[in-house]
């Protein structure tokens, strides 16, 4: 078995063991097990790492995934473009991270995203990459360094390092690093991609300010310059306090709407709604500002809208819906959403007319008070798209494409039409 030490640091920055996680090796039958640490049952700041599958209870609890870890420590752990990161590291360390998973938490470290970080209860401790990134003087080196590496293109030892302490931890699938600015803010860095037949960064900059006009919360974002490279940074929203040491555990809806850790979880925005419900400090606040996001979603079809796009985060003592993060119109290449509707039946395919009447209904399916006027005032934020673009320097013929999209979301009458380059994003 490999036995991984798991430590968790709370927003006052104070750090404590809270849970060891016994993973088995190759060919060994015994199952895996996650167990509370006793002396952090005991801290009235302890809190469960997944509130549906690890409550705060004594005794080992069996994991059944085939990784051997919960669902919730996954969380921790990079999507593709860091994963592939990741498991270099690890092999650098002479881990074997295809063979035993838990490598992967070896790897990572202290260095992951949220609150948690790991360490084998016996042999070599590696310190992982840093959890407060790398300057912002270094943008354009791990800019090029990035995409160099998205594209498969080689990279001196210089540039990998670099890459490795600035990427390894980030989720998702395009090319991002953690930086901090001049100012000792930590940012989240996404990059562009060589095959991007549009402006992905300057059009998700300026989804993100949309959605702040809808009344959602949005974390600050930023467009930078670095030589010929465009960047979008946005702030953390799991970091808090005095130089940044205070952590906030982050769990997705992915891992919190599954009923055991070896199922597919269910999908839909009234499971998110009813799981805001159980677990939410402040479930009518929450749900509202879901509702918000599920409409803009719907008017600036971002179709993306998976479930590790949603997630709770442990602040002030309970649980709340986390901020906004990867929101992007799609066009023609992906119309359905990619979670349920509320509806009866539910679907997740827009509606092809009247889009705000039936957005109205579906708040009040999901119970949401005062349901027509947050429609208004989203499709009034949405009907400002190109104020947006323009604000980000999003290429008018980019924004005008989009605009004409959003326009037929929101079913504004004969949108203009035009010989249409399709976008085509790539996951995000």
């Amino acid at each position: 078995m490999v036995d991984i030490l798991v430590h968790i640091t709370f927003e006052d920055g104070k750090r404590i063991r809270c849970a060891k996680l016994s993973c088995p090796e190759p060919g060994d039958r015994r199952g895996a097990t996650f167990q509370y640490d006793p002396e952090y049952l005991k801290n009235p700041k302890a809190h469960a790492l997944d509130p549906v599958k690890l409550p705060l209870e004594s005794g080992p609890t069996p994991v059944r995934t085939p990784s051997g870890f919960p669902q919730a420590i996954q969380d921790s752990l990079p999507d593709r473009f860091g994963m592939g990161l990741l498991k270099q590291r690890a092999r650098q360390n002479r881990l074997r991270p295809d063979e035993v998973p838990a490598h992967l938490l070896i790897a990572m470290g202290n260095g992951a995203m949220g609150a948690l970080d790991f360490q084998p209860c016996k042999g070599k401790r590696l310190k992982g990459p840093p959890g407060c990134g790398l300057p912002q003087a270094q943008i354009r080196e791990i800019a090029q360094a990035a995409i160099d590496y998205d594209a498969g293109r080689p990279l001196s030892n210089s540039q990998f390092q670099c890459l490795l302490d600035a990427s390894t931890a980030p989720g998702g699938a395009r090319p991002k690093a953690l930086v901090q600015d001049e100012n000792g803010k930590l940012y989240l860095a996404k990059f562009s991609r060589d095959d991007d037949r549009m402006d992905i960064v300057r059009l998700e900059a300026a989804s993100l300010t949309v959605a702040t006009w809808a009344g959602l919360p949005v974390p600050e974002h930023k467009i930078v310059s670095a030589g010929r490279h465009t960047i979008l940074m946005v702030e953390r929203f799991d970091r808090t306090g005095a130089n940044l040491q205070g952590h906030r555990h982050r769990i997705s809806f992915d891992t919190l709407l599954r009923n055991r850790d070896d199922e597919a979880p269910r999908e839909g925005y009234g499971d998110i709604a009813e799981a805001i419900r159980d677990w939410s400090a402040q479930p009518h606040t929450d749900i509202e500002h879901l509702y918000r996001l599920m409409c803009l979603n719907v008017l600036v079809g971002n179709t993306d809208d998976h479930l590790r796009n949603f997630s709770l985060i442990r602040k002030d003592g309970g649980w709340r819906l986390s901020p906004v993060y990867d929101v992007l119109p799609y066009h023609h290449e992906r119309l359905a959403h990619s979670i349920l509707l509320p509806g009866n039946p539910p679907t997740n395919r827009p509606p092809e007319e009247n889009t705000l009447s039936t957005l109205v209904d579906m708040g009040r399916q999901m119970r949401i008070p005062k349901a027509k006027a947050i429609v208004e005032q989203v499709s009034k934020a949405a009907s400002r798209w190109q104020e947006a673009c323009a604000l980000h320097g999003v290429p008018n013929i980019q924004a005008a494409l989009t605009g004409r999209y959003i326009q037929q979301r929101r079913g504004d009458n004969n949108p203009s039409q035009g010989d249409e380059e399709e976008i085509r994003p790539t996951p995000r």
